[in-house]
């Protein structure tokens, strides 16, 4: 039995009686009563007005959990004590989670004095730990004592670790190879590999942080992903993640699912095509920026933007009935060339998928249907690429699905994806925008590889079979042996996106000018000059209003 009445046992039950989510909800447990009540109208078939999809979506987008928080303690009016003993797991929440958003940011914590959060506390489950270290934040922001790993400030969800999109072999260590072989420098290569990967690493809320300066400057950090942990869970995930739609096409239109401007209407228009002629116009548009101190960040995004495009092709990153496909339809073409324990994660996520959010999910379709809602969005699996999984975003695998609708481009029927093939296609595109770009201002370039010396050993790589950690050993043996740089035995240096994440805690309180010259700054320029560029400029010189 579904039951309304226990996230808060000792409310009164006339207050909410004959209400609706729009008029009442619990003090308490608040993203268990929300996700709740979204079961319930699916499992009965009940309507929900527009009113009540809001104030639903309100509560759900800032939820990093739906479980539900049994209160052993002091009542729900006490006040918590800033540096006070810890209590249970259970009444973390309650004490610490000021906002009632279902988690604990690095901000609360310090301003409670519970921080650092380490493995153990109780509120370590509701904060993030980026490196699996056991620190969660340090109430400096800088290194803990009882860890020799740097803060990670609570930044990617573990279990984003598990799953990520497009994995970091490709937009970090593949970039880094490709920019190495187009004549860059070893460290500017890695600033440009770095901001690549840091498209994907920079994920949150549009109300997450904010830096202030000590000169009464601010910088507002927007982000440029959302983490999708586990595709086969959207509802979860935007749970935890969601955002208002129009906020959705800031971050998945502009940075992973690059509009391809073909077909006769403006859903079409939004899908994203393999190296359009709109992402070469990007292309050409940021390797002339040359001259601007967040060039080499400009082309980390470039790169990342212009690798999905060979990844995420054939959806878009608006919620659209192009992007559906039939249940039952998606099959792995390559498995006898896959190890038996990928093969398993993969269709087992697969099998997850098509239970969830297959012909059982019918209801909750209907419940949802024609709201612009985030919720709606997700639960449809109409956003994104999300109702073929990470198929998509894995370098080896050969596969093919089936589109649910039918357009002007006969898009119906089954569709053959050969990633290997597309991903080395999209290798050799970066490394002749690589080749071709100029230097940063006042530095130098070598000369670039041809092609077809590294081709093959980058061919190899990308048909590596496994985890993405098989495919960086792979990249550093290629590196080493001096057919991508001309440099024997050279290494990639390890992707450390912390390092700016750490940067970025201790601006705040300095001077604005100390910013100017530090990467993840640049990286954010680079990012806001790319969002507007696309969404107001390169978008609208095509026919499509993209935000």
């Amino acid at each position: 039995m579904l039951n309304l009445t226990l996230a808060s046992p000792s409310v009164n039950r006339r207050q909410k009686s004959g209400k609706d989510a729009a008029d009442w909800l619990p003090r308490m447990n608040r993203c268990w009563f929300a996700a709740r009540v979204v079961e319930v109208k699916r499992k009965y078939a009940l309507t929900v007005d527009a009113r009540e999809a809001r104030a639903l979506e309100e509560v759900l987008s800032g939820c990093a959990s739906t479980e539900m928080v049994v209160v052993e303690g002091p009542s729900p009016a006490a006040e918590p004590t800033p540096g006070a003993a810890a209590p249970g797991t259970a009444d973390a929440l309650r004490r610490w989670d000021t906002n009632s958003n279902g988690r604990i940011t690095c901000r609360k914590a310090r301003q409670h004095g519970i921080a650092p959060g380490r493995r153990g506390h109780p509120t370590y489950r509701f904060m993030r730990d980026g490196d699996g270290g056991g620190l969660r934040i340090d109430r400096q922001g800088q290194h803990g004592v009882e860890s020799n790993r740097r803060d990670t400030r609570c930044r990617v969800p573990e279990e984003a670790k598990r799953d990520e999109s497009m994995q970091v072999d490709m937009h970090y260590y593949a970039t880094y190879a490709l920019a190495r072989a187009g004549g860059f420098t070893k460290e500017n290569s890695r600033i440009v590999a770095t901001a690549s990967q840091f498209v994907d690493d920079n994920a949150g809320t549009w109300e997450d942080e904010e830096i202030l300066f000590n000169d009464g400057a601010r910088l507002d950090v927007e982000p440029t992903a959302h983490h999708t942990a586990n595709w086969t869970n959207w509802t979860g995930w935007m749970k935890k993640h969601g955002l208002a739609a129009h906020q959705q096409r800031r971050v998945w239109v502009p940075f992973h699912f690059l509009p391809g401007g073909e077909g006769e209407t403006y859903l079409t228009r939004m899908i994203c095509r393999k190296d359009s002629e709109i992402a070469r116009e990007m292309v050409e548009h940021h390797l002339g920026k040359s001259d601007k101190g967040y060039y080499l960040a400009l082309l980390g995004v470039m790169a990342h933007v212009y690798a999905d495009t060979f990844s995420h092709y054939g959806f878009s990153g608006i919620a659209s009935k192009e992007n559906e496909v039939k249940d039952d339809s998606l099959e792995i073409l390559n498995k006898s060339d896959l190890p038996g324990d990928i093969l398993a994660h993969i269709e087992g996520a697969a099998k997850s998928f098509r239970e969830k959010y297959g012909h059982e999910a019918k209801g909750l379709r209907s419940l949802l249907a024609g709201l612009s809602s985030a919720v709606a969005e997700a639960v449809t699996g109409g956003l994104g690429h999300a109702a073929v999984l990470t198929y998509p975003d894995r370098p080896y695998l050969v596969w093919e699905f089936e589109y649910e609708q039918q357009n002007e481009g006969g898009r119906k029927g089954h569709r053959h994806r050969d990633n290997p093939a597309t991903f080395h296609e999209g290798a050799r595109a970066l490394h002749k925008a690589f080749s071709r770009a100029k230097p940063p201002a006042g530095g130098s370039k070598g000369t670039p590889q041809r092609w077809r010396d590294i081709s093959e050993g980058v061919r190899r790589v990308i048909e590596t079979p496994g985890k993405c950690e098989a495919r960086i050993q792979e990249w550093q043996r290629l590196m080493e042996t001096g057919q991508v740089s001309g440099e024997r035995h050279e290494r990639i240096p390890v992707y450390d996106g912390e390092r700016w994440n750490e940067t970025k805690e201790k601006l705040t309180g300095t001077s604005s000018e100390e910013a100017l010259d530090e990467p993840v700054y640049q990286f954010y320029q680079a990012a806001a000059l790319h969002r507007v560029y696309v969404l107001r400029d390169l978008l609208p010189e095509h026919g499509i209003v993209g935000d």
